[in-house]
């Protein structure tokens, strides 16, 4: 935790277990949501924020709900310091080759059957690492059976969680 102090750190769709366990451990952070109370009211799409702004972005079951995941990946790169770091989660079907996504001219009944949820744009597969590569970012895969049960408490499990989370850094 000695890590996170005295970084610049943002929390997109912030969760109250997360922000309890960043103000219990003395982590100073704001906060980001489009639509519930934040710190910040901004779209991950286009946060209008500056470049470099920001040491580290936990963004935890966000991307599945954008409409357009290349915007927010290329904003979350535009905004991260050059050795920031963004971690992030996301469901994921290990069963799936490739990331399902939708269109705005599905029905709230075909994202439910789709994705889950009535309000998920898309399912992640076993592509989500090259997705993320993809936007530019080295990806490192934890393992969160391999983490810390004080620390995983704030990251799931869901039965939809895959309980992986991906430490993305701006290439070189």
């Amino acid at each position: 935790m000695d890590s996170l102090r005295g970084k610049k750190i943002l929390v997109f769709a912030p969760e109250i277990s997360m922000c309890y366990f960043l103000r219990q451990n003395g982590i100073a952070f704001l906060t980001a949501d489009l639509r519930r109370i934040a710190d910040l009211k901004i779209d991950i799409q286009d946060t209008g924020l500056a470049r470099n702004s920001f040491d580290v972005i936990f963004c935890n079951h966000v991307l599945e709900h954008v409409n357009d995941l290349q915007a927010a990946l290329g904003e979350l790169h535009r905004i991260i310091s050059e050795d920031g770091m963004v971690i992030c989660s996301f469901p994921i079907d290990w069963k799936k080759a490739k990331t399902i996504e939708g269109s705005a001219a599905l029905t709230r009944y075909e994202h439910i059957k789709l994705f889950g949820q009535w309000d998920h744009n898309r399912l992640f597969g076993r592509d989500s690492k090259k997705i993320l590569t993809e936007a530019g970012f080295r990806v490192e895969t934890i393992d969160l059976s391999m983490i810390s049960p004080r620390i995983r408490a704030i990251t799931g499990p869901a039965d939809y969680d895959s309980n992986k989370i991906f430490v993305c850094k701006k290439n070189s």
